[in-house]
């Protein structure tokens, strides 16, 4: 039964490291059939690495991710946001698993039955077994592993859990001989650490000229379709679609509860109060009748929220309060029973004096500290010696309020005389944390049990059926129209919602839930497109098709309707460059006079040709590389820079001397740990990017 117990508790925390594990696949030969992704074409969802995803297979993967988030969570239902987020990590567990797969095979990394044996029983058990099964503070038994293990032959409950357990210890074992076997290729050589020794070491300063891009303004710049064509010829890269794309606006016809639905919200709390009264079971009586649970829960008068406090402040035990309105609902209260509990409950603030250190004499200072502070506080400055003195972060900023406090929490002195201590009285203790001058300001045995029957105030079959058709009427009168959907909108009174751009890797929205059919319509349907009406959670939506584009590039047309920046300073460079080139001269000063506003002269000392960083500049590989290749003295010809451009003129140059092989040696440790501490996730990018994964879960509402 031992067992059985540890493994009940332990569920929640396997599923909970499957589920966040960055490669949280099944080994293939051990767990699954793989050849079932395989999509016949019409049921394909995706197509990662050019392994087709069949509909059943992902479906299946939503199906397993959201039972390990309600086993973690322990409640069956998960709210839309959440289980949009499961939809995106079983996703993300796919790509893993077949990019990853795929990774393995090609680098022979495996895990054998033998080798996973042994994670469990070998000399050298797996970290993951040893915290998962040793039991009370003993170290781990192998044997009774053994036992464990024979167990799950015939017990269906241990043997789902070790098979979690497993599928979770294999993807991290083949993950780590993954890196280790990439970890092992991070090289480097003796020459490239000296040119390493050498960059870093080399400096030059150089006095500058500089105009800046925002000098110019925007509104200044003619940007022609040749300075876009020019631009995108040169930086492809940045204008290209790598999946289709879709910009919607939208008119929302929000599920908002009419009058009537308030009135009948209310009128079913008060036609049932007159039963709520006489009922000898209130735990059943707001079980069938309320849309929240019962509170079990007994709870000092202080300890209910404001607004039981307000509207029960002198009401008897039994007696029915409300209807009362709060927020979106109403809510029906009784007090149903009234205890003295054997415990008081007790709210207490507190000034904390922590120990600042491990050795004993560490101690002896923090409890000579807080006997000094505890000679001084009174309850009419003990607020401010809390925001003065107290080491608790949490509560220095509020008086010192621990709110109502439970023992168990301190521990120590603290915890065993708390509930003892007379109310507004400071009082020393010591504990876990440190010393503490306490002061109770409530105490009391009387605590309430609550009973309430909450009616939310939800829209009603005819209110969503009224909402749907006016969306409706909506629609068909855009279509109608022929007008421009904004246009004919913003006619009505109504302004458009401009969504962010729409991609199948993008399937979450802000301030909407529900959304995949209207992201399906919106990647399937062509530009300029009005939707009929498409609901989501939140509301009926009408949508339209601004623009739709398919995988390629962006077109100088469509670039042209949102202008990057780089494009605005592409040309801003010209014009400076132009201007700078038209006052003919080398000296700087002369150059700064001539040109005019806008223009300044400055100073960069010792900059490091490895940091590609020069003061007043930033960070500007391409200014700073430039530097290197003058002679002293020498001007440049314009430099087209990160932010501006640039003349400038070496004033020194400082080239080191070849270093000594203990400095190479230094080097290339350095330059390995470096290479190591940032290859993890630059590998898992990499391979997912190369791994041409196609996205079309938007084709089936996801």
């Amino acid at each position: 039964m031992a067992v059985i117990s540890k493994i009940r508790k332990n569920v929640g925390l396997v599923i909970g490291l499957i589920g966040v594990s960055m490669v949280a696949f099944i080994l293939t030969d051990l767990f699954r059939n793989t050849s079932a992704i395989f999509s016949s074409g019409q049921n394909e969802v995706g197509n990662i690495a050019g392994t087709p995803i069949d509909y059943t297979v992902y479906n299946k993967e939503i199906e397993n991710a959201i039972y390990q988030e309600q086993q973690r969570s322990k409640s069956n239902t998960i709210g839309e946001d959440i289980r949009m987020n499961m939809v995106n990590r079983a996703w993300d567990n796919l790509v893993n698993e077949v990019v990853m797969g795929k990774e393995f095979e090609s680098s022979g990394v495996n895990v054998a039955s033998g080798e996973l044996m042994d994670m469990f029983i070998g000399p050298d058990p797996s970290p993951i077994v040893v915290q998962q099964f040793a039991q009370g503070g003993q170290p781990y038994d192998p044997n009774q592993m053994k036992q464990i293990l024979a167990r799950a032959k015939n017990e269906p409950e241990v043997r789902q859990y070790l098979s979690d357990l497993e599928k979770y210890m294999v993807s991290m074992r083949l993950q780590e001989k993954y890196m280790n076997l990439v970890r092992s290729g991070m090289l480097v050589s003796r020459e490239e650490a000296k040119n390493a020794y050498l960059e870093e070491n080399s400096l030059v300063s150089f006095q500058y000229l500089g105009v800046n891009y925002s000098s110019i303004p925007d509104s200044s710049v003619q940007v022609k379709d040749e300075d876009i064509e020019n631009y995108i010829s040169k930086h492809k890269a940045q204008f290209k679609i790598k999946e289709p794309e879709a910009d919607l606006v939208y008119v929302p016809f929000y599920k908002i509860p009419s009058a009537i639905d308030t009135a009948d919200a209310l009128a079913y709390l008060e036609k049932i109060k007159p039963e709520f009264i006489s009922a000898k079971n209130d735990s059943l009586f707001v079980s069938a009748k309320s849309a929240f649970p019962f509170d079990t829960t007994y709870k000092a008068f202080g300890q209910l929220d404001d607004f039981l406090k307000k509207n029960l402040e002198g009401v008897k035990g039994d007696s029915v309060v409300g209807p009362l309105f709060d927020g979106n609902l109403f809510r029906l209260i009784k007090i149903s029973n009234i205890l003295q509990d054997t415990l008081p409950r007790i709210k207490v603030k507190h000034l904390l004096v922590g120990v600042r250190g491990g050795l004993p004499e560490d101690t002896l200072k923090s409890k000579a500290r807080a006997d000094s502070m505890f000679r001084v506080v009174t309850l009419a400055n003990f607020e401010d010696k809390v925001a003065q003195a107290s080491d608790d972060n949490g509560t220095v900023t509020n008086g010192g309020e621990l709110g109502w406090y439970t023992p168990g929490k301190m521990g120590g002195e603290f915890d065993e005389k708390i509930l003892t201590i007379p109310v507004n009285k400071p009082t020393l203790l010591k504990s876990t944390r440190g010393f503490h001058i306490v002061v109770v300001t409530e105490k009391t045995n009387t605590v309430y049990q609550i009973a309430e029957v909450i009616k939310p105030i939800v829209p009603s079959s005819n209110t969503l059926r009224e909402l749907y058709r006016q969306a409706d009427i909506f629609a068909g009168a855009v279509t109608e129209s022929n007008q421009d959907f904004s246009i004919f909108a913003r006619s009505k009174g109504i302004e458009p919602i401009a969504l962010p751009t729409l991609k199948p890797s993008v399937n979450q929205l802000p301030n909407l839930l529900g959304t995949g059919e209207l992201v399906k319509w919106g990647l399937t349907s062509e530009s300029g497109k009005t939707s009929g009406v498409i609901e989501t959670f939140q509301a009926f939506i009408v949508a339209n098709v601004v623009s739709r584009k398919d995988e390629g590039y962006l077109s100088v047309e469509e670039a042209r309707k949102n202008i990057d920046r780089k494009i605005l300073n592409a040309v801003k460079a010209r014009m400076i460059k132009e201007k700078l080139a038209a006052t003919g001269s080398q000296d700087l000063a002369k150059v700064r006079d001539s040109y005019g506003n806008g223009a300044f002269l400055s100073q960069a000392d010792n900059v490091s040709f490895a940091s590609g960083t020069a003061p007043g500049i930033g960070n500007d590989p391409v200014v700073v590389g430039r530097a290197f290749s003058l002679e002293p003295q020498q001007v440049s010809s314009p430099i087209i820079g990160q932010t501006g451009v640039y003349l400038i003129k070496v004033t020194s140059k400082n080239q080191p001397a070849p270093p000594s092989e203990d400095q190479i040696r230094q080097f290339q440790q350095n330059l390995s740990q470096s290479k190591t501490n940032n290859m993890a996730s630059k590998v898992f990018i990499g391979v997912r990017e190369s791994a041409n994964i196609k996205d079309f879960r938007y084709k089936f509402g996801f």
